[in-house]
């Protein structure tokens, strides 16, 4: 070490909560060993920095902040920075490197009193890059054994992570950490999928529902909740090491059954895929958006304008960013229109006909769906006779206490996943002949109910009756 004697220098010290208590790591230790050492050199202090925030990145710590833009504008009056070790500097081996050469730069050493760099010395050069490595090395090590006794954790069932809304940190008998369930908040959000798995209430009504005022629940925050698997119990366990992501039965309580959570996800589906997309239509042109320009083929757009009299006047017409001219009276397309639709009334007959076709279609799904049931019924009695017989080796000690737990869980989600299917197909069966009188009706009487029809379902009608777009003659 060369001589220090009236050298100038800046002290840094730095801890996070969880090393205050460590030896050698206090913010105490710290400043009396740099004290000392500048007292037996012959240092003077110029200025001490003192953080005990914990960040790994220099840009987050706002005391190092405040020690740079010092250090830059009094350059001329420092020659060193000075800490105890080089992890209380970083425990990042580029970001060390990095603010060393900008200190120095600026004509300051930075250097650690108990691992003292000799930065002139090219055959030291390999020992300090090893100095400055070992934190950040220790750190991979670290996290590494973190991630796998995490993954370790959620593949016995045991959740690790944040706790979602309806749960609170807790223990498990053996002292080991295990979610509970929050007593106040729990109710609600049990609540709330029931309500929204009866398939009649949307995320934004329930959003406005007083009841759930207290769980502060946004509009992506519900959807995260639906969809969050924990609520019925289940621990998903993402891929590690070459192990497939799986899905385990958790050691919490559930808050909603496995069924009720696989009903809220059909209904999420469901709503998803059939969800319109937003688009403002005015009831007065009812066609808009199913007619085609007969100048130019492209399709016709709607809308009014205002005569001498103050009487508002409707047309279909072209877009003049295309340089077409095209433009029609409403009632002209109107009366166009349903001169069409007596010309595909169907007859008596035909109606009749089409009832029968219907009844055979609807005959052949609900067959479908009786032999999709009696299949699913079959794998669920063979699923629970193997749970049984599982039990059974246990009682008999055939397997273990840990083979008979994975072995269980693993069974139990198969049984959960086929009863939600037997309820999805009970629930596509139930109603289906309704269906057939409400289409009867409505082919019978298609203009009257075309009329009488909201501007959506006029859309919707047209949608599916038309196959291509309408074209005045």
């Amino acid at each position: 070490m060369k001589n220090l004697q009236g050298k100038r220098a800046i002290l840094y010290r730095r801890v996070s909560t969880a090393e205050q208590r460590k030896v050698g790591q206090s913010l105490d230790y710290q400043r009396d060993s740099l004290h000392r050492f500048c007292n037996s050199h012959g240092l003077e202090i110029v200025r001490e920095f003192q953080e005990d925030y914990s960040a790994k990145n220099f840009e987050d710590r706002s005391v190092y902040q405040e020690l740079e833009r010092f250090a830059q504008m009094h350059r001329h009056q420092i020659d060193f920075l000075l800490l105890t070790k080089i992890d209380r500097f970083s425990r990042n081996m580029a970001q060390t490197i990095a603010k060393v050469e900008q200190f120095k730069r600026w004509g300051i050493e930075v250097n650690f009193i108990e691992e003292w760099f000799n930065w002139s010395d090219p055959g030291a050069f390999i020992t300090q890059v090893i100095h400055m490595a070992l934190p950040e090395n220790e750190n991979l090590i670290k996290a590494s054994r973190t991630k796998a006794g995490m993954h370790q954790a959620l593949k016995e069932g045991r959740y690790v992570g944040r706790q979602p809304i309806g749960y609170v940190p807790g223990k498990d008998e053996v002292g080991k950490p295990l979610m509970q369930l929050d007593v106040a908040k729990a109710p609600l959000v049990r609540q709330l999928f029931n309500l929204y798995a009866t398939g009649r209430f949307s995320q934004n009504q329930l959003l406005k529902d007083s009841r759930f005022v207290s769980l502060n629940l946004t509009k992506s925050s519900l959807s995260r909740l639906l969809i969050n698997p924990l609520y019925s119990g289940r621990v998903i366990v993402p891929e590690f090491n070459g192990e497939e992501e799986r899905t385990v039965l958790g050691l919490h309580e559930a808050i909603v059954t496995p069924q009720i959570f696989e009903k809220v996800q059909m209904i999420r589906g469901r709503k998803q895929k059939a969800a319109p997309k937003t688009q403002k239509r005015n009831p007065e042109l009812p066609l808009r958006g199913h007619l085609k320009c007969p100048s130019c083929g492209r399709n016709l757009t709607g809308s009014g304008s205002r005569g001498k009299s103050g009487k508002r006047h409707f047309y279909y017409h072209c877009e003049k960013r295309y340089g077409c001219s095209y433009r029609g009276r409403r009632n002209e397309h109107h009366n166009a229109f349903e001169d069409l639709v007596k010309v595909i009334q169907p007859t008596t007959g035909v109606i009749a006909l089409f009832e029968a076709v219907l009844r055979d279609v609807f005959n052949s799904k609900h067959n479908s769906i009786e032999q999709g049931l009696k299949g699913a019924e079959t794998r669920l009695k063979t699923l629970e006779n193997k749970r049984e017989m599982l039990l059974e080796k246990l009682l008999e000690g055939v397997v273990s206490n840990g083979h008979y737990k994975s072995g269980s869980a693993r069974l139990d989600i198969q049984i959960e996943e086929v009863k939600s299917e037997i309820d999805q197909l009970k629930e596509t069966d139930s109603g289906i002949e309704n269906f057939i009188p409400f289409g009867i009706s409505l082919i019978s009487n298609l203009n009257g109910v075309f009329n009488s029809a909201s501007i959506e379902t006029k859309h919707q009608l047209l949608s599916s009756i038309l196959a291509e777009k309408l074209e005045l003659k």
